[in-house]
């Protein structure tokens, strides 16, 4: 098998990219991930720079399993490679591991490509994308299917998509969402534990100036989150609390 395949890339753990407590960023760790697959997809060409503007791959869902948090200044390594695409989904997967090897978070995403001048997903081929025949079969991590009762949430706040929020693809940027939901909890159960689980799944492209109700539930140590307006809900994540003394 290629070493293309599977591709790998050794990182510190920076004073920015970590919250008050030294972990590593939930956003900061889709970011992370995003840019290796960015990196990765260009050696494998199924993407290229000069598809800016014209065409891009978009994140449809991704699933995160913190089974340790990673703590500023830690170096790792971080793992991606590509699922069996069909014709409009192309399934990738992540893994980061610790200096000696042992697994710190596990993750999988489902990404497809749109069309930039129509706002419409299309088939990777029309864009001259062809994928490679070979990969490795590894799933390290399940996508789990879920969906959230809006009814049953409490709507806490009113944002904006404005210039930081805003990606090459014209729409906010999957990290910002994160962001937009971990400024939702409470900050006690960031020095209690941490994330130990976060499914994120985007319903619907949130353009520039695009203004969206969030909505949040709490319920032990899981937590939902509903971005929508009056017409359409945008995004929905479930995620779960694990204490450090655990």
């Amino acid at each position: 098998m290629s070493n293309e395949l599977k591709w790998k890339k050794e990182k510190m753990i920076t004073y920015q990219e970590v919250d008050f407590t030294g972990n590593w960023r939930m956003a900061e760790i889709l970011k992370a991930c995003s840019d290796l697959a960015t990196e990765h997809a260009e050696i494998i060409k199924v993407w290229k720079p000069e598809m800016i503007g014209t065409y891009g791959w978009i994140l449809a869902k991704m699933a995160l399993e913190v089974r340790h948090p990673v703590r500023f200044e830690q170096k790792i390594r971080l793992l991606t490679w590509p699922g069996r695409p069909s014709k409009v989904i192309y399934p990738r997967y992540y893994q980061i591991v610790d200096e000696n090897g042992e697994t710190m978070i596990n993750a999988s995403s489902v990404w497809t490509m749109l069309d930039l001048k129509r706002r419409r997903i299309t088939m990777p081929a029309r864009a001259g994308v062809t994928f490679p025949e070979e990969i490795d079969p590894e799933v390290c991590l399940e996508l789990p299917d879920f969906s959230v009762d809006v009814q049953a949430l409490t709507k806490v706040m009113t944002r904006q998509v404005l210039y930081s929020d805003i990606d090459t693809n014209q729409h906010m940027n999957n990290a910002r969402y994160i962001e937009w939901v971990t400024d939702l909890l409470d900050l006690q159960r960031f020095k209690q534990g941490y994330i130990a689980r976060l499914t994120i799944n985007f319903k619907k492209e949130a353009a520039p100036l695009t203004i969206m109700d969030l909505y949040y539930r709490e319920t032990g140590d899981v937590f939902e989150v509903v971005g929508r307006d009056d017409q359409q809900i945008y995004f929905e994540v479930k995620g779960e609390w694990q204490n450090s003394d655990a």
